[in-house]
């Protein structure tokens, strides 16, 4: 693509994105977790996997601690 076909194309998007008003805000990095989380690689879970009542009951008979917790 040529620099003059560039410049009109990035003319055009600024012209779209100028339509809905947006407000630009410098935030540190730190301070600006949306931005550091959208720049992430590995995918990130919103919702946590369901646990079961089961599941529970299976960790629980099998933990050493709580079985030591009965037994006194």
């Amino acid at each position: 693509m040529g620099k003059k076909r560039l410049l009109e194309r990035r003319a055009r998007l600024v012209k779209f994105i100028l339509q809905y008003a947006p407000k630009f805000e410098y935030l540190r990095g730190e301070s600006n977790v949306v931005a550091d989380t959208l720049s992430r690689i590995e995918p990130i879970e919103a919702v946590p996997p369901v646990i079961t009542l089961t599941k529970i009951a299976a960790a629980q008979n099998t933990d050493a601690e709580i079985a030591r917790c009965l037994l006194k």
